[in-house]
């Protein structure tokens, strides 16, 4: 195996047998709790210095999957290789894994400081170095000055950003992120969301993290990973998972999605079309170039510089969401015509 190290630690690409293999791997992975399939067959793999999210709705196995990543819990079967070594068994203070929880896990008889030099001093490193660690962690997440504030002085975006900079600190191998903005009020999450995919980029680190929310993901990730009942529906590009779902299930979680049935395009009963209500053009005269339909509106809903329509045709409901540019909108009981680009057509097995 040929590795490049810094600071003792493997940065490189591993290499043995002729096959290149990723940082992290997890093959054919099963997690039951119990009668209860939390991880099902899952397999997962993370380049060297990308950033993965596990995106999935509440129960999916997306947290239980970052845990066994850890080594804070132990898969029933299947393994976990980092740079293509078996990990699985290895405890979780020897995987050189930072981790940032969903409720921070902040030590709130330590002050900031000490927060982030715990791990540093638990791997015993010396005086000068840790305060050179915590230092560059201070930095990197915009908080230089606060090592004597304690943990209760902290508002929950500070307490978030000193959690990402304790786990930064040890110069992990694999950075993990559970839910790590999901506490956060609507007003900050934004921000913060940006200032992490910054910091990660500098710091050059492979992450893999877990959110419910769609945006989040797309905006931090290099790539998706949806889950849904321990399952993994699908893994690709934020713009391909979006545009090109694989199943049902990933096009409604992803957002608002038409889901049309053949015969309305006329196609067969085997396929269903799937079209994004942002792809859908309105008009009141014909357009060409692509599907169009005659619908009536039913209902108008302004939201600023988006429109919503629900529409009627043939006894299928669409959702259309159009900019507004100024001018009245269409109103209920008016008759419009449907265009979708037929590039912006996904079809799937009904």
């Amino acid at each position: 195996m040929k590795q490049s190290r810094r600071n003792g630690w493997n940065t490189g690409t591993a290499i043995s047998g002729g096959r290149v293999h990723p940082h992290l791997e997890l093959a054919r992975l099963n997690k039951s709790f119990g009668e209860t399939r939390a991880v099902q067959n899952l397999d997962l793999h993370v380049e060297r210095g990308e950033i993965l999210s596990i995106l999935g709705p509440s129960g999916c196995g997306k947290t239980t999957t970052l845990r066994i990543i850890a080594g804070l819990e132990i898969p029933t079967s299947g393994s976990i290789l980092s740079n293509g070594k078996d990990i699985t068994r290895l405890p979780a203070r020897a995987r050189n894994m930072g981790m940032v929880f969903q409720n921070y896990a902040l030590f709130p008889h330590l002050n900031v400081f000490e927060n982030i030099a715990f791990g540093l001093k638990t791997r015993k490193l010396a005086s000068g170095l840790v305060e050179q660690r915590v230092a560059k962690a201070l930095t990197s997440v915009r908080m230089e000055g606060y090592e004597r504030r304690s943990v209760h002085q902290l508002s929950g975006g500070q307490q978030q950003r000193i959690a990402l900079a304790r786990a930064l600190a040890i110069e992990p191998e694999v950075l993990l992120l559970d839910e790590p903005l999901s506490n956060l009020d609507p007003s900050l999450r934004e921000d913060l969301r940006d200032e992490i995919r910054s910091i990660i980029r500098e710091f050059k680190v492979t992450t893999v993290f877990v959110t419910h929310d769609q945006q989040e993901a797309f905006a931090l990730a290099d790539r998706v990973a949806i889950m849904e009942l321990g399952v993994c529906r699908q893994v690709g590009k934020p713009e391909d998972v979006y545009n090109r779902p694989a199943d049902r299930f990933v096009a409604g979680f992803l957002g608002k999605a038409n889901l049309l049935p053949g015969p309305l395009l006329g196609l067969g009963d085997d396929v269903i079309a799937i079209v994004r209500p942002e792809d859908i053009v309105l008009d009141q005269a014909p357009r060409g170039g692509g599907q169009e339909w005659e619908a009536t509106v039913d209902r108008t809903i302004f939201e600023g510089p988006i429109v919503q329509y629900s529409l009627s045709f043939n006894g299928t409901v669409i959702t259309a969401r159009v900019f507004h540019h100024g001018g009245a909108a269409f109103r209920p009981g008016e008759t419009v015509r449907i265009v979708v680009p037929p590039d912006r057509l996904h079809l799937l097995n009904a």
